[in-house]
């Protein structure tokens, strides 16, 4: 209930769910640019595809620790 919560929990919140839809995006777009992949319409991306996958969740983490740093202080 947004009454009942805080200003911070309530960005907390909004953050989980953007960092949600970004991992679903994330995926979709692998899973279309793999299927490009085996058409033979784009060329294989070798580590870049998992070291953007990985920078992603890192950034997530990052940011929700920021959060709750802030949160708690």
């Amino acid at each position: 209930d947004p009454k009942q919560q805080g200003q911070w929990t309530t960005y907390v919140e909004y953050l989980a769910f953007e960092c949600f839809w970004l991992s679903r995006f994330a995926r979709s777009a692998q899973k279309l640019r793999e299927g490009l992949v085996k058409a033979g319409v784009v060329e294989p991306i070798d580590a870049v595809g998992d070291l953007a996958s990985t920078e992603v969740e890192d950034m997530r983490e990052r940011e929700l620790e920021r959060v709750a740093r802030v949160a708690r202080s």
